[in-house]
């Protein structure tokens, strides 16, 4: 809650109206104040300045990704995204004036103004204390601020400030496949999806990339290994990262971002792959700071891989809803440069939980301007039989309660009211919002991905293992239409939810099943046609690749 109050304040004049940011107070597990943060400790933050024509973005990634409008694929440049979104000069100048009261300098990429400063310039400058945060659980110890204080004429242009209370991501164990799951490698998905038919010419104008949230590292030997061992069609040089972006790691935990790296590379052959990686430190700071980097330069990659979000209350995580409504907005500026960002859609079934009790979705997956992938096992574990919604753990579906379907995700709401009219068991009405932005949209293999890892393979499963495999056939698709002079497929929503013929539906098993294989009380069962626990069904890439071919 923001309260309004008067104090004395020299650099901004007597009686200076200030606006109170209270610090949460239900984080996630057993993170608590420990002690003050030591007065010389660096602390670093980003104020996102308000911008302007926000909804002719939203109106416009709409219009470029529908394949029935006459200005499908004429996407903008980022200099058009960054000259139509501009902040008024005034809000610049009121931040700029505060800061320079101060004495801190700071760094500037169009509406966001990273400040590095010490403990004690930023207490004085947001009038606060910052605290030693820790969590013996996840064994890490973050700096973050306490309740602060904006000037009145500051708050009126700051649309948020990130960095001051977000928490990392909880760590959590991969979800290692037990005995009997079928293996699945590239050419199991290649069989399974009728995945063929583009002659890759290694073009450095249609790259893909992965993005980590979660210090995860990064193997160059184990990528190489797993060519070697599971992919038989590669070129020299075809197992190597194209780019690294961000803050890679040398040491540590590396399953889930090898699955990644791994997959959407062994499935998209020879597509030049970058590899992405914000620091673990802060959910939303970290996601601002991964779109706000692919909105620096025209040159970025075109297709986007994530297998992170959270499957809860943000406020559990610190992340503030001004947080996640600047987030968003950066995904439709993605969107409006001809970008696609494939999110997993989450691990923990329908998220049902907590007190009072609720379902709950994964975000970001539930962006109406991503694509969310669900996670399948074959019938039987018997590669070549049906598909079903997994069962090792829940396939990540629902509605989420933030974002509605109109208008930004008015493409989904006739395959979602045949579902909900279908006469399928729904769980309890006062649980989910029939209306809102329902995930998720597609679904792939999500079980028994055989990864190397240090050497060897193991077993591991989740949506972050569909979400890479369905973001390399995406990949493929962009090349095949880079060679014929078109341009990349960009924001695929409309795409798939008028192609839903180029996926086979899914109609067996549910995600009433938590991220442990445990069975929860309420969930999305699958049938005929979408369904919250599979979207639409698999993907019939020779069928995707025909139809995205046939689009100018």
């Amino acid at each position: 809650m923001l309260k309004y109050f008067l104090v004395s304040a020299l650099a901004l004049g007597a009686n200076a109206q200030y606006v109170l940011h209270s610090a949460p107070t239900n984080y996630h597990g057993d993170w608590q104040a420990v002690a003050r943060a030591p007065a010389t400790e660096k602390v670093r933050f980003t104020i996102a300045v308000k911008e302007q024509n926000m909804d002719e973005i939203r109106r416009y990634a709409l219009e470029v990704s529908n394949p029935k409008s006459s200005k499908f694929g004429q996407y903008l440049t980022q200099k058009e995204i960054n000259l139509l979104t501009r902040p008024a000069q005034s809000d610049f100048d009121r931040v700029f004036a505060w800061l320079h009261s101060h004495n801190l300098k700071y760094e500037q990429q169009e509406a966001m103004i990273t400040v590095s400063c010490s403990v004690e310039e930023a207490e004085k400058l947001l009038q606060t204390q910052f605290r030693v945060l820790a969590s013996e659980q996840q064994g890490q110890k973050v700096i973050k601020a306490g309740d602060y204080q904006l000037p009145a004429s500051v708050e009126f242009s700051v649309r948020t400030i990130f960095g001051l209370h977000g928490l990392p991501l909880p760590k959590q164990a991969p979800l290692k496949s037990k005995a009997g799951v079928a293996k699945v490698d590239p050419a199991v998905l290649a069989s399974t999806y009728n995945i063929g038919g583009v002659s890759v010419d290694r073009s450095e104008k249609v790259r893909q990339a992965v993005a980590e949230f979660q210090g995860q590292l990064m193997s160059q030997t184990d990528l190489t290994n797993f060519f070697k061992q599971y992919v038989n069609s590669s070129q020299t040089g075809d197992d190597q990262v194209y780019k690294y972006v961000g803050n890679p790691k040398q040491t540590g935990e590396g399953i889930e971002a090898l699955l990644d790296i791994e997959y959407i590379m062994g499935v998209a052959v020879g597509v030049k792959t970058e590899f992405w990686e914000w620091k673990q430190n802060d959910f939303c700071h970290d996601l601002n700071g991964w779109t706000t980097e692919i909105l620096s330069e025209d040159d970025v990659p075109v297709v986007h891989s994530v297998s992170y979000g959270w499957q809860g209350a943000l406020s559990q995580l610190g992340c503030q809803a001004s947080d996640k409504s600047t987030v968003e907005d950066n995904f439709s500026k993605i969107a409006a440069k001809g970008i696609s960002i494939i999110l997993a859609s989450g691990d923990s079934g329908s998220g049902y939980g907590g007190f009072p009790a609720k379902m709950y979705p994964s975000w970001p997956a539930s962006s109406p301007w991503v694509t969310a992938v669900g996670a399948t096992r074959f019938v039987n574990q018997e590669p070549g039989q049906p598909e079903m919604a997994t069962d090792q753990f829940g396939s990540g579906g629902g509605f989420s309660t933030d974002f509605k379907q109109s208008p930004n995700a008015a493409w989904q709401s006739d395959v979602v009211k045949a579902y909900l009219s279908s006469g399928v068991p729904l769980p309890t009405s006062t649980l989910y919002d029939p209306s809102g932005r329902a995930t998720p949209d597609i679904s792939a293999l999500g079980e028994g991905y055989q990864v190397v890892v240090e050497g060897r393979s193991e077993s591991v499963g989740g949506t972050s293992a569909s979400t890479p495999a369905f973001a390399g056939m995406v990949g493929l698709i962009n090349d095949a239409r880079a060679q014929a002079g078109k341009k990349p497929m960009g924001f695929l929503n409309q795409f798939i939810y008028q192609n839903a013929d180029s996926f086979k539906d899914v109609t067996q098993g549910n995600n009433k099943i938590g991220r442990g294989g445990q069975r929860l009380a309420q969930g999305w069962e699958c049938t005929k046609g979408w369904d919250p626990a599979t979207g639409l069904g698999t993907p019939i890439f020779d069928k995707l690749l025909a139809a995205a071919l046939a689009l100018p």
